[in-house]
């Protein structure tokens, strides 16, 4: 091929003196930080591990002005194994309203 064979119409880019710019990445949100061992190692399935749920979600539950909010755990049967699960008395995924008397 000569350039005699290149269409005057068809002209190469011009040059630049710097370099390319690298497609940037979205930055992704920082992960959080969770204060205890990752998700994968709590044990939720032990009598001991659903009891420690059952406190903590009575706790948050209590701080957020729903001292009615109960959590228990049950033995669950799956199969041969027991694991045990943690219960509540919410309705429709709510909890129950505070009693006229707890309020201010």
């Amino acid at each position: 091929m000569t350039d005699a064979d290149i269409s005057p119409d068809v002209q190469p880019p011009p040059a630049t003196n710097s370099a390319p710019v690298p497609e940037q990445q979205p930055k992704r949100p920082k992960a959080h930080k969770s204060l205890g061992p990752p998700r994968s190692l709590h044990d939720n399935l032990t009598q001991s591990g659903a009891q420690e749920l059952a406190a903590k979600l009575d706790a948050y539950w209590h701080a957020r002005g729903f001292p009615a909010a109960r959590h228990w755990a049950v033995e669950a049967y799956s199969g041969p194994c027991i694991t045990w699960v943690v219960r509540s008395n919410f309705v429709n995924a709510l909890p129950p309203p505070p009693h006229p008397k707890d309020m201010p």
